[in-house]
């Protein structure tokens, strides 16, 4: 019976962590982390590069294997070899000169420091090979062959094939807003609540008013002058309330208070006996709240606000997060197709409750007099 035995090992080498560290993005994250926005989109591409491996290293041990089965691996390689012949050298592994050993394969991959081109070695009983240079697709194949030990394959070339709209969210924190699309801009949220996202049918041709859907409404507001922020999450007639207590996120679901820990999961039903949302504590004292049955999941860590949305939701959504339909140009939209110009009049549109809060940005706004298009115009 044939035997064989796979053990690949990947790490991350010091060349790629400098290679990291020196690039713009790096200065910009670490510019909006001295700000205490450490979740905006800089940062957020920043860490997702830190944690892709460029070092990899496979050895293969076989015994009894078929002659079959090597014709079809030789074959195999030699269709690899014809599409990168002009990178490669080879010699037969025999004599003193081999570094192959009977029954066992060793094969060696290295990712350029930006993972444009890749360096590679195979030692086998029967040849020896290096493959230097190789050029690497800089849309695809390289988010293959780059491992994350968060993000699959098909999620990572999915999410360079949307441009990072695979996992689409907003963020709410300190003095920004950075939206589904990608849009930055500037805020100065009050005490009172604000929508962050609320569900919005889509776009009907003709029709320039489109009333909103009463199936979801994430709320934010300003909780003190720490920068601390409540959130809550209304899912048709149930309602989920997020805040700070005792240095860590605290959870009320119809204002009955529910306790929420690292050790477990707490799942919470509508009056159907529909699952809405499960909420569950992850280290740092964040808390995620997730919700299949409404296409969302939240993180909460009592000073900033990530909201992430499925695919399906696009240009269903209006709020501080955008419109949501991959164009960040008119982001800063209200539901009567009004594009504003300022950032903090958009904001104001979007109060849900408190008076004194619009008050506040009218002054705020006084020498900047309201200004805005309509879409499709």
């Amino acid at each position: 019976m044939a035997e064989i035995k796979l053990d690949i090992n990947m790490m991350k080498s010091e060349e790629r962590r400098q290679a990291l560290e020196a690039k713009p993005m790096t200065e910009v994250c670490k510019k909006q982390m001295s700000k205490g926005h450490l979740v905006q989109a800089a940062c957020r591409n920043v860490t997702g590069r830190s944690g892709h491996m460029d070092l990899y290293e496979a050895n293969i041990g076989y015994k009894n294997v078929p002659d079959s089965l090597r014709s079809t691996s030789y074959v195999l390689y030699t269709i690899a070899r014809y599409y990168v012949t002009d990178y490669m050298s080879e010699q037969l592994a025999s004599g003193e000169g081999s570094s192959g050993r009977s029954g066992h394969i060793s094969a060696n991959l290295r990712l350029s420091s930006m993972s444009k081109t890749a360096n590679i070695s195979i030692a086998s009983p029967a040849i020896n090979a290096e493959f230097t240079r190789v050029p690497i697709s800089p849309y695809v194949t390289w988010q293959a062959i780059n491992v994350h030990p968060t993000y699959s394959i098909i999620s990572r070339v999915a999410s360079k094939l949307t441009r990072n709209q695979y996992f689409p969210i907003c963020v709410v924190e300190g003095s920004l807003v950075n939206t589904f699309d990608n849009l930055t801009y500037p805020s100065a949220l009050g005490d009172c609540w604000y929508t962050m996202a609320h569900s919005f049918p889509k776009p009907m041709q003709g029709l320039k008013h489109q009333l909103p859907s009463s199936n979801f409404s994430i709320q934010v507001r300003r909780k003190g002058s720490a920068g601390e922020k409540e959130v809550m999450m209304v899912l048709d007639n149930n309602v989920i309330n997020l805040r700070q207590s005792q240095n860590q996120p605290a959870l009320s679901w119809n204002n009955q208070t529910s306790l929420i820990s690292d050790e477990r999961v707490s799942r919470f039903w509508d009056s159907n006996h529909n699952e809405v949302a499960v909420a569950y504590l992850v280290p740092g004292n964040v808390l995620v709240v997730e919700s299949p049955f409404y296409n969302m999941k939240l993180i909460y860590d009592g000073a900033r606000v990530i909201l992430q949305l499925s695919n399906t939701m696009r240009e269903s959504v209006r709020g501080l997060c955008g419109n949501f339909n991959g164009e960040k140009i008119d982001d800063l939209m209200v539901p009567k197709n009004c594009i504003h110009q300022n950032p903090f009049e958009f904001a104001s549109k979007y109060i849900s409750f408190g008076d004194s809060c619009r008050q506040h940005h009218k002054k705020s706004n006084v020498d900047n007099p309201e200004h805005c298009s309509y879409a499709n115009e």
